[in-house]
């Protein structure tokens, strides 16, 4: 008994001084904007306990950091012998890394770095030069103690692009606070009473080619069952090519006739967009490989599959961590039309309630940010401890 005793001691114990660290989170990407690096600076900045301070820019168009990046410099030059710990959100944040470390070299800076981080300084354009350059002057290893890598593959990229102190933490998913269950007739009032008895395919993401929607609507949707309907959520990516991505979807489905099987829902509420991820029969994730431009993750797959919502996705990148083949979803080889048809179609035909209550505990028990959140407490631990 005073073993136990003294075990639950030591833990709580730990526990206690994880919570004591002064923490600040400086984040670029926070809610209301839309996206996964705004969804995981929420979920971590709000559910890590103890002693904190959260700094996030609210606003989606980067211009503002013009005005926010001088703010937290002012902030850091006041309050620098009062932080343990600096977080960053992402690689663009960087620079403030090396503020801090001149300021008070014994506090510790910790990054999360995503694929685009890195994939971006490798695109064609004068942003990416721009971006890569200051990666080059700033990204050095003197002005960060830790980066945290969302999945191997992006700890690979990273690593490849000379980049060390590497751990890795998945994303999260939360499904606290959200609605209560839905039915299809709530679906109906999104998509129209016209697809009633429509099964109901659903992607969601950014509108660029990595993601793969065009190649789906023009080389599987032609091939599935005519009652198959195809949701798409999301947006182009502005920075990237203006609209070309969607221009090109639009005429793919006008060369395929396939105007009344595929709708383009754009950007969506968190309200409609829950109710389709509860309603759709699927998800998909029809990702192809594009040079410079990998998936990092795939917070998408866990959305989906936290809801009971089966994943059907390529065997690429990032995704296959997300997705655990024959657990929360199914993994396929990029750019084989049939593997995509024949999952789809036998999906569609079998009973889903048993893969959806597997594919549901499965994530929320390896993807749940109570979870996740004491694997960052660690790693502040241990950073403190060097």
């Amino acid at each position: 008994m005073e073993s136990q005793d003294a075990g639950r001691s030591s833990l709580f114990s730990q526990e206690r001084s994880l919570q004591k660290m002064k923490i600040l989170f400086i984040t670029r990407k926070y809610p209301p904007s839309k996206g996964g690096m705004e969804t995981l600076s929420y979920n971590l900045t709000t559910k890590y306990p103890g002693e904190k301070k959260i700094i996030p820019m609210k606003e989606k168009n980067q211009m503002h950091l013009v005005w926010f990046l001088p703010y937290c410099f002012f902030y850091l030059l006041f309050n620098s012998k009062k932080i343990e710990i600096l977080h960053l959100s992402d690689m663009v944040l960087v620079i403030l890394g090396g503020w801090i470390k001149k300021l008070n070299n014994r506090t510790k800076v910790a990054i999360n770095i995503h694929g685009l981080d890195v994939n971006f300084s490798e695109r064609k354009g004068l942003l990416a030069k721009i971006y890569k350059s200051y990666l080059k002057l700033f990204a050095k290893e003197k002005n960060y103690d830790l980066l945290i890598c969302n999945s191997h593959n992006t700890e690979k990229i990273a690593k490849e692009n000379g980049f060390s102190k590497t751990t890795i933490i998945p994303i999260g998913v939360n499904l606290k606070n959200k609605m209560n269950s839905c039915g299809k007739e709530e679906l109906y009032k999104i998509i129209g009473d016209q697809y009633k008895d429509k099964k109901c395919l659903l992607t969601v993401g950014r509108l660029v080619k990595r993601k793969g929607v065009n190649w789906f609507i023009d080389q599987v949707m032609p091939l599935i069952r005519e009652d198959a309907i195809y949701l798409v959520v999301g947006e182009p990516d502005w920075l990237k090519n203006v609209a070309s991505e969607l221009d090109l979807i639009r005429e793919t489905i006008r060369q395929n006739k396939l105007e009344k099987r595929v709708i383009l829902l754009g950007k969506v509420s968190d309200e409609k967009l829950e109710i389709l991820y509860q309603t759709a029969d699927l998800c998909i994730m029809p990702n192809i490989p594009v040079i410079g431009d990998s998936e990092g993750f795939g917070i998408v797959a866990i959305e989906a599959a936290a809801r009971g919502l089966p994943v059907v996705a390529s065997k690429l990148e990032g995704i296959t961590e997300a997705v655990q083949d024959g657990k929360n979803g199914f993994l396929l080889p990029p750019g084989d039309a049939v593997a995509f048809k024949e999952k789809i179609e036998l999906l569609l035909k079998e009973n889903r309630e048993l893969i959806r209550k597997q594919a549901k505990e499965f994530t929320l028990e390896n993807f749940s940010w109570d979870n996740l959140i004491p694997k960052y407490q660690i790693a502040f631990k241990n950073l403190c401890r060097e």
